[in-house]
């Protein structure tokens, strides 16, 4: 990916066929170092650090270093608003697997199947998984016999 700075400032991202003159199309990356410096284009190069669940990515920061753009992201903590959103769409997920796992073992509560103790004991912890310690990100699924 490039990047357009003019007056030593990034302006934009130069991606996919870009317009350079009239009825003149091609792609940043099929120019020559001497057409990229008329274009005012420099590779970016980005670092981008590994971000844990409470973070997201804030607005990158970029430096000009020679021939190149140095990209930056910037990790925030996540609110409280948007962690609980989180453990909301993980918990909908975990009960989706749930009721997919309690399905797929349907068939054993049919009053002409004979059900074990087994899978009597799974499809109850099945049920209980909800209120499992740690629920919905940290916790063991049951096993099935």
């Amino acid at each position: 990916m490039y990047a357009v700075v003019k007056n030593g400032v990034f302006e934009s991202n130069a991606m996919g066929n870009t317009h350079w003159s009239p009825n003149h199309f091609q792609t940043a990356e099929s120019l020559s170092d001497d057409e990229r410096q008329q274009f005012n284009l420099y590779l970016i190069v980005e670092e981008k650090p590994n971000i844990n669940s409470t973070q997201k990515w804030g607005e990158p920061t970029y430096a000009i270093d020679g021939t190149n753009v140095t990209k930056t992201w910037v990790t925030v903590d996540k609110t409280d608003d948007e962690l609980a959103e989180d453990m909301a769409v993980l918990a909908a997920n975990a009960r989706v697997t749930r009721n997919g796992l309690l399905a797929a073992t349907d068939f054993y509560a049919l009053s002409d199947v004979s059900m074990s103790e087994a899978m009597t004991t799974y499809r109850s912890d099945l049920r209980a998984v909800p209120a499992l310690s740690g629920f919905p990100s940290d916790f063991t699924w049951p096993t099935a016999p």
